[in-house]
């Protein structure tokens, strides 16, 4: 069974978010950026969120997974993509 379908089964009609980015920032005003092996680029950490997950602790887990440990800080805001790089479905909150 594909994992999307796994997913649905296990959380029926609920909404689900299954790809997010993180940007992080230290103190100079540096984002920090993985050096992706799939496609040899660079990219900005990101994951998907787990059932029952914040987002705060999806972020915290998936940036320590690809690059390093981070502490988690209030949450800056959430933006979503409707068409992808090509517009806004709805404005940053």
């Amino acid at each position: 069974m594909a994992y999307l379908e796994w997913l649905r089964e296990w959380v029926g009609a609920r909404k689900v978010l299954l790809v997010y980015t993180s940007v992080v920032v230290d103190g100079h005003g540096r984002v920090l950026w993985q050096q992706r092996t799939d496609f040899d680029t660079c990219g900005l950490p990101g994951g998907v969120l787990e059932p029952d997950e914040s987002l705060p602790a999806c972020a915290v887990r998936e940036v320590h997974a690809v690059t390093i440990p981070v502490l988690a800080t209030p949450l800056a805001g959430v933006a979503q993509f409707g068409r992808g790089w090509r517009g806004w479905r709805s404005p940053p909150r």
